[in-house]
């Protein structure tokens, strides 16, 4: 799987998107929750073309709903449509 451009990403995410590995990426939001998007391969499924997607909350805190969740929905949309369009 080749990496995202997070730069091009980040023109159209409301919260700044970066990665610590090639499948992994985090963004933040105002009010200090860390999320994790995690793109991988699902090779043992479809011999190509299909991926695994899970996002998470890493704080340890109860979820609810967030203030921001317009934001933080946008965000993951914006991910996703960036992932699924690249060649």
């Amino acid at each position: 799987m080749n990496p995202l451009n997070l730069i091009q990403l980040n023109l159209q995410s409301p919260y700044e998107v970066w990665s610590e590995s090639d499948d992994v990426y985090f963004f933040e939001t105002d009010f200090d929750v860390k999320y994790k998007i995690y793109f991988g391969d699902d090779a043992p499924i479809w011999k190509t073309g299909a991926y695994t997607f899970d996002i998470s909350n890493t704080n340890i805190i109860v979820q609810r709903n967030h203030p921001e969740l317009e934001s933080i929905l946008q965000t993951f949309d914006e991910t996703i449509a960036y992932f699924t369009s690249k060649p």
